[in-house]
């Protein structure tokens, strides 16, 4: 009698080893599925009914880095392409909390349920030896009927630098559009002033706000002519004071901070650090604008500050709380609860720039009864 394996998703049965073997013959011997795998020049594979694979191409096995389909027959996508999610349940690929939204199970189901094409999007943080490796591929799966039972051809089509250069340019717009409103907020506060002579603070503010504007444009001009980060790995002096300052200044006429209480505790301000404040600027600015938008009118939203092992730990919190299922993928590239374009990217931006780049640690926790804290901590650096 089969084990039935636990699943939060996709059933986690398979095919016997046995069977697995007489499906690939089959598939061997056929015509038909012989001439797509040696005409299509793009990844394919052939599964079953129970998403295991059956027979690849060429092109798919030299991807997998494997010799011959025996090095993965019976396999699952993800187990192939070694998703980190696979190895979560008994069941393997497919029967993960993570995997009810990933787009390759999700096409794979519905093909085999519909009879008909599905096309979805998978994305895939994987680990390449001791680096984190974001993966992107546009999946179409093609239910079809060999001998009187049913397969799938599965079509994959590497999208990950195109998705990568995506994000970053909505990235950027998305972060732009933060900055101008807080250029819109305070040119705002200027029109309404009676006495000219009162002017000179929101003055002041408006003035650092445009040049954090001319700061972000001159870090994207470096990313697209360089695609890279070498260039932006500049350091110079600043005090912690300093960064709390630029970011209570950028939020008192901020839109998203209207109506809501702003709280910095500012314990080891006075610190100095080396780093890149344009990026670190823009790392603290995402998880304060996230906050400001989960909260409700009248609540708070606090920015702290700490020394922690040997290095300086910068937290937000908020007092709501994020969903498991969002909470799960909050920080993948591409992610986003929100159907507009350009949404949702601030998390991945966070992730990107304080890790990569400027060498820190970005973590967050989220409970029901304790809110939502986004982190990060940047070691103290000598010049």
């Amino acid at each position: 009698m089969t084990e039935l394996l636990p699943s939060f998703f996709a059933p986690a049965l398979r095919d016997s080893d046995e069977k697995v073997q007489t499906d690939l013959e089959v598939i061997t011997h056929n015509p038909v599925i012989d001439s797509i795998l040696t005409s299509v020049g793009g990844l394919l594979a052939v599964l079953n009914n129970k998403r295991q694979i059956i027979t690849a191409n060429a092109t798919l096995l030299k991807t997998l880095g494997v010799p011959d389909i025996q090095c993965i027959l019976g396999q699952r996508l993800g187990e192939a392409l070694d998703c980190p999610h696979a190895r979560e349940m008994p069941g393997g690929c497919g029967t993960s909390k993570y995997c009810s939204s990933c787009g390759a199970v999700i096409a794979m189901i519905s093909s085999l349920e519909t009879k008909n094409i599905s096309e979805e999007k998978c994305h895939i943080e994987k680990d390449d030896n001791g680096k984190k490796l974001d993966l992107s591929f546009s999946i179409r799966s093609c239910p079809i009927d060999i001998e009187g039972k049913g397969f799938l051809l599965l079509f994959l089509q590497d999208i990950s630098a195109e998705e990568r250069w995506q994000a970053m340019e909505r990235a950027f717009f998305h972060d732009l559009n933060n900055v101008i409103g807080s250029v819109m907020g305070s040119s705002e506060m200027l029109k309404l002033k009676n006495n000219v002579n009162d002017s000179s603070h929101e003055a002041q503010l408006l003035n650092q706000v445009i040049k954090r504007l001319v700061e972000e444009v001159s870090v994207h001009k470096i990313l697209c002519e360089n695609k890279g980060y070498e260039t932006l790995t500049r350091r110079d002096e600043y005090t912690v004071r300093e960064i709390c300052d630029s970011l209570e200044g950028l939020f008192e006429s901020h839109p998203s901070s209207r109506g809501k209480i702003f709280h910095i505790d500012r314990q080891g301000t006075n610190r100095t650090l080396f780093t890149n404040s344009t990026l670190l600027l823009r790392v603290l600015t995402n998880m304060l604008t996230n906050a400001f938008e989960a909260s409700a009118p009248g609540e708070k939203v606090c920015l702290s500050t700490a020394l922690k092992d040997d290095g300086i730990n910068f937290s937000v919190w908020n007092s709501q709380h994020i969903p498991e299922e969002v909470a799960l993928r909050v920080f993948q590239r591409n992610f986003s609860t929100k159907s507009e374009t350009g949404r949702g990217l601030g998390t991945y931006g966070m992730k990107l720039f304080g890790e990569k780049i400027l060498g820190g640690r970005v973590e967050f926790t989220t409970k029901k009864d304790q809110g939502t804290t986004f982190s990060i901590y940047l070691p103290i650096e000598d010049r």
